[in-house]
């Protein structure tokens, strides 16, 4: 009769979901962080040497940490890489565009003048990224606004989000949605609707 195989360590048996759960961690962190990409990519050289020698030379555990770390900054370096390429960059000169293309992302809401804004995605806009958030102030004559989903073409006045009027907490509001800037609509027409799953 065969001796039994003795049990690897609880930490290495773990090992898998371990490494799953550090990498979206460290996704997440390095887009929420700013942490620049190339000082996580920077690292993953040396993090890799060390997980090699210790894999060579057969400690389990060590290799397991120096892998985990690794992992760390590699998921780092991506989600600094990922967020800076979804980050907006704001508006911070006043221009005006024609034939913007931009999606309506949230239903329409009154301000406090009781004119309709909405807060759009762009899909096509010059000097802004496709996706960048705006939000819109409607024309007065706009009595029914278009609803999420829908596209539109605007010709207007693209600015800064705020200005040196706007109170702090309208700012912090306007970020945490990640607005880049404001489009005060002088003339729109529906062009469409937006399509696939972010139709839905």
């Amino acid at each position: 009769m065969s001796a039994r195989r003795p049990r690897a360590p609880a930490i290495l048996r773990a090992a898998p979901t371990l490494l799953v759960a550090l990498l979206a961690v460290a996704i997440a962190a390095g887009s929420a962080l700013e942490i620049p990409p190339w000082v996580s990519f920077a690292l993953v050289a040396p993090a890799a040497a060390a997980w090699w020698l210790a894999s060579r030379s057969g400690q389990g555990v060590r290799a397991l940490a120096a892998l985990a770390a690794l992992v760390l900054v590699t998921g780092l370096g991506w989600g600094a890489a990922r967020g800076s390429a979804l980050r907006p960059i704001p508006v911070t000169t006043s221009r005006s565009v024609n034939g913007a293309l931009v999606t309506v992302d949230r239903p329409p809401s009154h301000d406090r003048r009781g004119q309709w804004r909405a807060l759009v995605v762009t899909d096509r806009l010059v000097g802004l990224r496709a996706g960048t958030r705006l939000l819109v102030d409607l024309p007065g004559s706009v009595k029914v606004p278009p609803h999420a989903g829908v596209r539109l073409r605007v010709d207007g006045l693209l600015r800064p989000p705020t200005d040196a009027r706007s109170p702090d907490w309208w700012a912090a509001y306007l970020a945490r949605l990640g607005v880049a800037g404001r489009l005060r609509a002088r003339q729109l027409a529906e062009v469409g609707h937006r399509g696939g799953l972010a139709g839905v």
